[in-house]
């Protein structure tokens, strides 16, 4: 190849003079034949500016000019790559990406390869079977791949590589099975494959597939169950439920569900603000103050259904793997909201709470009911509800944590006599038989809060005052060792008016900072609150559907 690689650098500032023209010539011989098309386009684009580029032609536009070394054509044809990825074109832009050591473009390819999992395996079946063991077992591996909630769209793409690639040794056939979760796929589902020739001639994948069904049988275990066989893929985020209440003319607050009798469930993780619209739980249910724990990869919502205008307890359970929800047993006594919920072994605990009270010429429910001293301990693998003794003052509207191994309940709301309430600044410590109140009181009496353990204390956070129902802004923490309450944070860290923590809020730890969401007054919002730093910020302002009611509140897990 003879040619100047100097000249056709100097790109149009060059072969573009003013008057008088000068005419370049350049020879190029033994130019690469598939390539020559494309050496044309660069050509023309270099007198003319505009750059014929498509899906089809890229790859060989860019290579030419590799070999010219034009660098602004070369970052054409990565822009266009990188805006027009798509299911008929992933693997091809891997393989070039990898053969230029274009990091940016293989990062995007691959990305999406595990947003649209399903759509690609159709498309590029001949290439997808083609890949490099590894590559599939990073992709089989990957809790960002999303399917549908078709994890058989996993097994089929396993078994086409497999039976594509029938040199491959058993121990990597065997590393292949083990990266598909088979407790996503459905007990039907199961069923069938378990006659395919693909299972049939490997032990791991029988041994695997008989492991699910065994999980699928005893489903009041599942949460419980430690392993990736039923680990959700995708969803590395968090599920907040927004719904909220409505107040009238008469200052009362009556039931008004978001949205024609559903709740929207959005996927919002913390660190890509993407939002994916989830199952909406199917029937109206009145979430002021509802209560919810996180067990694996399931949630349980507590809180009270009006179905038809017939209000009951309901407790409903979310498989985050397969976006399904499930009636479970009710807590047997009357309507009650206002809970507080916590996790203590294989056992779900609903502290406190006040009973609705029905206005039946209005089919609707408001907040006069009474304050009750109730306890109810939910058994997770009976689906079992039993009343325990509890033997402090009735509550509402407190919350609860565990700490070493104990449930702390904080604050909450007392009824005081006069048909009026107070709110409470104490700690009662429960160990599944005993209470103990703490001597050692909050400093400010609060309801609606929020509580979670961080480094082994109790960090309290937002609530209201009952007095004047006013949103506390300020974080109090418990040293159980000392033994003390102290105040982490006051409004004068915590950004003033502009960067509120909300009354009615949810809290989510990860490692060292609580993720608090939703609530009231500052609903949409979004704050961190960083324990070791102790400063928070506030990095986004939520967009709820249009439905939702102006006061929300809202739940969230991380799976």
């Amino acid at each position: 190849m003879e040619f100047n690689y100097e000249l056709l650098s100097l790109q149009m500032k060059i072969l573009r003079p003013p008057p008088p023209l000068y005419l370049y010539i350049v020879k190029i011989e033994n130019f690469h034949p598939v390539l020559t098309p494309s050496l044309k386009e660069i050509v023309s684009c270099i007198y003319t500016t505009r750059l014929n580029v498509t899906c089809e032609n890229v790859i060989d536009i860019f290579s030419a000019a590799h070999i010219c070394q034009l660098g602004f054509i070369q970052d054409r044809c990565r822009t266009f790559m990188l805006e027009n990825i798509k299911p008929s074109m992933c693997f091809k832009y891997l393989e070039f990406a990898q053969k230029y050591d274009i990091e940016v473009l293989e990062q995007a390819t691959e990305s999406y390869v595990l947003r649209n999992f399903p759509e690609v395996v159709e498309e590029e079946k001949d290439m997808f079977v083609s890949i490099s063991h590894e590559a599939l077992c990073q992709y089989l591996s990957s809790d960002e791949l999303r399917n549908e909630y078709k994890e058989i769209v996993v097994y089929q793409a396993a078994k086409d590589w497999v039976n594509a690639n029938e040199n491959c040794a058993e121990r990597d056939v065997n590393e292949i099975v083990g990266h598909i979760r088979f407790g996503l796929i459905s007990p039907m589902e199961l069923s069938r494959i378990m006659h395919d020739d693909f299972v049939e001639s490997n032990g791991k994948c029988q041994e695997m597939i008989e492991e699910a069904m065994r999980y699928h049988t005893n489903m009041n275990s599942q949460p419980f169950y430690e392993g990736t066989l039923n680990k959700p893929r995708g969803k590395s985020g968090w599920m907040i439920i927004p719904n909220g209440i409505q107040e009238t003319d008469e200052n009362e607050l009556f039931y008004d569900v978001a949205g024609d009798g559903e709740a929207p469930l959005l996927i919002f993780p913390p660190h890509t603000y993407d939002r994916e619209q989830l199952t909406p739980l199917g029937i109206p249910v009145v979430y002021e103050s509802m209560s919810s724990v996180k067990i694996g990869n399931f949630l349980f919502v507590f809180g009270v259904d009006n179905n038809e205008y017939q209000y009951h307890n309901c407790t409903k359970r979310y498989d985050a793997s397969t976006n399904v929800w499930q009636d479970l047993k009710p807590v047997p006594r009357k309507p009650t909201i206002g809970t507080c919920a916590v996790q203590r072994g294989k056992y779900i605990y609903l502290l406190g709470g006040y009973s609705v009270r029905i206005d039946q010429a209005y089919n609707k429910w408001n907040a006069s009911g009474e304050i009750c001293s109730n306890l109810y301990r939910y058994s997770v693998e009976r689906n079992s509800w039993t009343r325990c003794p509890i033997y402090i003052s009735p509550f509402a509207h407190a919350s609860a944590a565990i700490l070493r191994g104990n449930i702390y309940i904080t604050g909450g709301l007392q009824n005081c006599g006069d048909n009026s309430v107070s709110a409470l600044n104490w700690t009662v410590a429960y160990d599944g038989k005993h209470y103990k109140e703490l001597k050692r009181e909050m400093h400010f009496a609060k309801c609606q809060h929020i509580s979670e353990v961080v480094q082994d204390k109790l960090y309290v956070v937002g609530g209201r005052s009952a007095d004047d129902n006013r949103a506390l802004i300020l974080i109090e923490v418990y040293d159980p060792v000392a033994n003390q309450w102290s105040i982490a944070s006051s409004s004068g860290n915590l950004g003033g008016d502009e960067t509120s923590i909300s009354f009615g809020a949810s809290v989510m730890k990860e490692d060292d900072t609580l993720h608090i969401v939703g609530g009231t007054p500052y609903l949409a919002d979004y704050v961190r609150y960083h324990v070791a730093e102790n400063i928070i910020s506030h990095p986004i302002y939520i967009q709820l559907p249009e439905s939702c009611d102006r006061n929300v509140f809202a739940r969230l897990i991380v799976q």
